[in-house]
């Protein structure tokens, strides 16, 4: 994974702008951040907002590589192994050792591997799709790690939108990313044997269906108004439902033995 994959926790994405011209810094060298009209930044918020990005790529390459893997690469079952492992692991220090939000903003709701519980859960919708396509390729027994991340990651997921709905804020479009991340690290869970838990998370008392009926307008829109939130809550909403064939199709092969 290399440096896409930061041994720290990533802050909020949105930070990754130089102060002085208002536009999105370039990739970052060393430690520094460049802006294109030559401000070079350091320190946080920049480096946490790196971070950020810098997981949600590494995400999304694990993503991408399992695929290659499947394919019978056998290169790429390692990396995307080596990836999962790492994840497992600062995943859990990041637990057992680290509240410290640092510079988050007071307003967010927590994550754990993120400043904001939305990006922990984009990331792990990501991870989830990763290890669910890797089964059948490698054991069980290597996909351990991966799979006591995705136990974690569910339960941060549940935990963070129990507190959307304490506070009165379920529509909000995270609770439909953070339902994309339960039905997709359950689904990767399922896949990997253990019991079945993405029907609650579509079909649940706040589940995806609910959020729908709880988000929507009645003329369709999402509500709060904005085409980027139309598209980014259906987004989850697919998300939440890739693979859900295939489940339906092993839970009935299960059940006809």
């Amino acid at each position: 994974m290399g440096p896409l994959s930061p041994d720290r926790r990533g802050g909020w994405w949105h930070q990754y702008v130089c102060p002085t011209h208002s536009v999105e810094l370039l990739a970052a060298v060393d430690n520094g951040f460049p802006c294109p009209y030559g401000c070079v930044l350091s320190g946080e918020p920049y480096a946490g907002a790196w971070a950020a990005l810098a997981h949600q790529a590494a995400a999304l390459t694990l993503r991408r590589t399992a695929v290659t893997a499947r394919a019978g690469d056998h290169a790429a079952v390692a990396d995307v192994g080596a990836g999962l492992d790492r994840y497992a692991d600062l995943y859990a220090r990041l637990d057992d050792h680290d509240h410290d939000h640092g510079p988050a903003q007071a307003w967010m709701l927590p994550g754990r591997l993120f400043h904001q519980a939305l990006s922990d859960a984009i990331w792990a919708t990501s991870i989830a799709h990763a290890v669910q396509t890797l089964v059948g390729v490698v054991s069980p027994e290597r996909l351990g790690p991966a799979a006591g991340l995705l136990r974690a990651a569910r339960e941060s997921a549940r935990a963070a939108r129990a507190k959307l709905v304490d506070n009165g804020d379920f529509r909000n479009n995270y609770a439909a990313w953070l339902g994309a991340a339960g039905a997709a690290t359950s689904r990767a869970l399922a896949a990997l044997g253990e019991p079945d838990e993405s029907d609650d998370w579509l079909t649940g008392r706040y589940g995806i269906g609910a959020h729908a009926i709880a988000a929507t307008h009645p003329d369709g829109w999402e509500w709060e108004g904005a085409p980027y939130y139309h598209v980014f809550v259906l987004r989850a909403y697919l998300l939440a439902l890739r693979g859900r064939q295939q489940t339906l199709r092993r839970s009935q092969k299960h059940t006809s033995r």
